[in-house]
C-alpha cells in the first residue's frame, strides 16, 4: 500500500493495482515520482478510482497511463461532467470485475466512496466521507448538519467487516 498525498493511495493485490485519487499535486510534486506507465505494465488488471470532481482527488493525469498499451479500467463519479472515461458509479451499485467487487457508498461531499473485495480481502476507500466542520469557521447549526450526514452516510458502511480503511484526515476538522 502507497499513500500519496489528500486521499490518493495504492494498493497492490496479487497481480492488481487498485489506484484510489491520484493527483499529482498543486505543483506537480508526483511528477516523476508517482506512478508512470511502465510501473503499470507490471499489473494483469490496473483499476482506477475517483471519489470526487474536485481537482485533488481527480487529476487528468490518469487518462494518460492507458496511452501506452496498459488496460485500465476507470471508474468515476456520475457527477463527473464531459467526456471523460469510465464506468459512472452513484451510491448503491455494484460492478464485478476480474474477480475484483466494487460497491459505492454515499459520501458527505460530492461523489462517493468504493468498498473493495477481492479474495477475502475488504477495502474501504472514504474518499470525500468525512464530518466535514471547522471548529473555527462552522456554526453550531453546520455542525449539527455535518453530524447527521455523516452518521446517514456510515449507517450502511459501520456494519461491515472492512480490513483496510483509507480516509481523509485534516487537522481542520472539529471533533
Amino acid at each position: 500500500m502507497t499513500y500519496f498525498h489528500q486521499s490518493g493511495f495504492s494498493v497492490v493485490l496479487d497481480k492488481t493495482l487498485l489506484i484510489f485519487d491520484y493527483w499529482q499535486g498543486d505543483e506537480g510534486e508526483l511528477e516523476g515520482v508517482g506512478i508512470t506507465p511502465d510501473e503499470l505494465k507490471a499489473y494483469e488488471h490496473v483499476f482506477v478510482f475517483v471519489s470526487s470532481t474536485r481537482e485533488d482527488q481527480f487529476d487528468k493525469v490518469i487518462y494518460d497511463w492507458d496511452q501506452e498499451g496498459v488496460s485500465i479500467n476507470y471508474f468515476v463519479p456520475i457527477e463527473v461532467k464531459g467526456n471523460v472515461r469510465g464506468k459512472r458509479m452513484k451510491p448503491g451499485e455494484e460492478v464485478k470485475l476480474f474477480g475484483v467487487k466494487i460497491n459505492t457508498y454515499a459520501s458527505t461531499d460530492i461523489g462517493v466512496s468504493y468498498l473493495i473485495t477481492y479474495n477475502d480481502v475488504t477495502i474501504f476507500h472514504g474518499g470525500g466521507l468525512n464530518l466535514w466542520h471547522w471548529r473555527e469557521e462552522s456554526s453550531l447549526s453546520d455542525i449539527v448538519k455535518a453530524e447527521r450526514d455523516f452518521d446517514e452516510a456510515m449507517e450502511p458502511i459501520e456494519k461491515l467487516h472492512i480490513d483496510i480503511a483509507m480516509f481523509t484526515l485534516d487537522p481542520r476538522l472539529g471533533g
